[in-house]
């Protein structure tokens, strides 16, 4: 996974954007654009803190003088709020608008009325999706959809079982039993699957780890939490 400190390595690959009107973002861009010259920046705004900025690689923050002369990783804390402002833009720039979500490339799973809606990225072969899936397991009135997105580089075997899984005649269940019970559908085939769609939708969204959900409001979650912590998140 990319870190905020391969910003300052120089080890980065940034998506381009264009900032105009405002000369010192312009100038924090061109610096970088000069030290980095195969990256360019998605986001550059001034922070709370004076002659600080704001520099935005896809999902991640580093900060910036206005120059663009130094980079900065760390966190921006407002001392008397004790607001953590860094951790609240990194949500914000991680948010998506769920409906935008192609969810028909999903497994979709209906448990009671189905009106809390939450969306997983998820590989068959990540424990901490094995446990995410433990603790939705105890969670009524939800749709989950589950998007299944094997990381071939540490689980070689999570594609196979990913496509086993989607080719199931009944891929709900196909899905739990496997991520409950370790009982893999056997002789499931089809002619297509999701999977590399899947992968390059996860790439648009910066999305690189196991599990990442979304909520219904957009917020993103990237790692696994309690049965309690999701019936009051999906409540929100």
């Amino acid at each position: 996974m990319r870190t905020l400190v391969s910003i300052a390595t120089g080890l980065i690959s940034l998506c381009s954007a264009v900032a105009i009107g405002d000369p010192v973002t312009d100038r924090i861009r061109a610096t970088l654009a000069e030290r980095f010259p195969t990256s360019a920046i998605t986001d550059v705004r001034p922070t709370a803190m004076p002659g600080i900025y704001e520099v935005v690689n896809g999902g991640e923050i580093a900060y910036s003088d206005a120059s663009g002369a130094y980079l900065l990783v760390g966190q921006l804390i407002d001392t008397a709020s004790q607001k953590n402002l860094t951790r609240a833009r990194i949500e914000e720039i991680n948010s998506i608008k769920f409906e935008s979500l192609p969810l028909q490339l999903a497994i979709k799973t209906v448990r009671g009325s189905g009106k809390r809606r939450l969306a997983v990225f998820a590989d068959p072969d990540c424990p901490y999706c094995q446990e995410l899936e433990t603790q939705l397991a105890g969670i009524d009135d939800v749709t989950i959809y589950t998007f299944l997105f094997p990381l071939e580089q540490i689980h070689p075997d999570a594609k196979h079982k990913a496509e086993l899984i989607w080719c199931a005649k009944d891929k709900a269940q196909a899905w739990r039993a496997w991520m409950l019970k370790k009982d893999m559908v056997q002789g499931a085939v089809c002619e297509a699957t999701p999977i590399a769609a899947i992968a390059e939708l996860a790439q648009k969204l910066h999305i690189e780890s196991t599990p990442t959900a979304f909520l219904a409001n957009g917020r993103r979650l990237t790692s696994a939490v309690s049965k309690e912590q999701l019936d009051k998140l999906l409540a929100e």
